[in-house]
């Protein structure tokens, strides 16, 4: 299943690979079933839910549409015994970014799960052989790190190299926060960011004032416009004053039902919050318009009641909008009745990481094994 050739040995001599899961592949399918199952029980129990096992097949579905990018992380104390230990689930998104000459959206990552799973990492404990040791920069950290530097450096699927990613955090889960810290993401604070939900176009969203916004869509290789991708923009008459925000056909793991991920940035010159709010409204309006239309909505498994209603009649998605270090933007927000996102109790935050900074940068040591966890995954993103 994992070609010895595809490990790298680290320092303390344990062996590390990072590969793309083959849908193709029984033994592969099964795995990441077992990673799946596991992470997606425990994030039920965490949250006081039953583990649906409807919302579960639709998730295993949505994977094997091709339409995600997994990533297994496998490691071993001897090449003919490898194991699983845990696997990165990705979509193919945008970057936003600021230029010298506006905003730009580049080719990005927007990580939904990232899943290590401590029992089989005990056994490679339990399995050390004398003389030989784990990294000393902790294995969460390696193997995240790692997987940056794949995407950066052969890419996802289509050719496309991108450039930055897109994630969900608990501010709670300081593992987690250390470990972003250490790869040099830029972690959301209470203050400046958030991650917002929407159910549905609110009503103070309806009673905005409509302002003009541009629907663009993200090129792939070729001249082919990406189905699961696009963006908004809007600049006032000046060109002084702009936002931009890219939205993302995702997936929940947890709930097996379409999410849509969007990002909001601006050039740092905005309007009077009364303007503000009519401009986030009609981007809003607009985005929710498109993901309808482009019919988000219904998994892809889902057989069509018709021409129309497959494009018209799916209800738009779920929509969770990322915004970091944007305090005017989440003020609008606030101001349209957008709610914030909660991961149990508590609200969750959006980071961004650069991926040549995460896969070149220097990591100072940071331990992740315990016997705290149990025989349960933990996971740094949630959807």
């Amino acid at each position: 299943m994992i070609p010895a050739k595809q490990f790298r040995q680290q320092l303390g001599g344990l062996y590390t690979a990072v590969m793309p899961c083959d849908q193709s592949d029984p033994r592969h399918r099964g795995a990441l079933e077992k990673i799946l199952s596991d992470t997606i029980q425990h994030e039920a129990k965490v949250h006081g839910a039953e583990f649906d096992p409807v919302a579960f097949r639709n998730v295993m579905r949505a994977m094997q549409s091709g339409d995600v990018e997994i990533l297994f992380l496998a490691a071993a104390w001897e090449l003919a015994k490898p194991k699983i230990v845990g696997a990165t689930i990705n979509f193919r998104s945008l970057s936003l970014q600021r230029a010298e000459n506006g905003l730009i959206a580049k080719n990005g990552i927007y990580s939904e799960d990232v899943c290590l799973l401590p029992k089989i990492i005990r056994e490679l404990v339990l399995e050390r052989p004398s003389g030989k040791d784990f990294l000393d920069e902790g294995i969460g950290t390696h193997y995240i790190r790692e997987c940056m530097t794949y995407f950066a450096k052969k890419g996802m699927r289509g050719g496309i190299i991108p450039t930055g990613q897109t994630f969900e955090f608990a501010p709670d889960n300081t593992k987690i926060v250390k470990i972003q810290e250490q790869l040099g993401a830029v972690l959301g604070q209470e203050e400046t960011s958030g991650l917002f939900r929407l159910n549905e176009i609110t009503d103070a969203i309806r009673s905005k004032w409509l302002v003009p916004v541009e629907l663009r869509g993200a090129p792939l290789i070729g001249s082919a416009s990406d189905p699961h991708n696009f963006a908004v923009l809007w600049s006032s008459y000046d060109e002084q004053q702009k936002v931009k925000a890219a939205f993302t056909r995702g997936l929940s793991t947890f709930k097996g039902r379409p999410v849509s991920q969007g990002q909001i940035i601006s050039n740092g010159k905005l309007p009077e919050p009364p303007v503000m709010e009519c401009v986030l409204a009609s981007v809003l309006k607009a985005a929710n318009e498109e993901i309808q239309e482009r019919g988000w909505g219904r998994l892809d498994h889902e057989p069509a009641l018709s021409e129309t209603a497959a494009v018209f009649g799916v209800k738009p998605p779920l929509m969770h909008i990322h915004v970091l270090n944007e305090p005017e933007v989440i003020a609008g927000l606030h101001s349209l009745g957008v709610e914030k996102r909660l991961l149990g109790l508590h609200a969750s935050q959006t980071a961004s990481l650069d991926l040549a900074k995460a896969s070149g940068g220097a990591i100072r040591p940071i331990k992740l094994i315990g016997s705290e966890a149990a025989n349960n995954p933990y996971f740094s993103l949630v959807g």
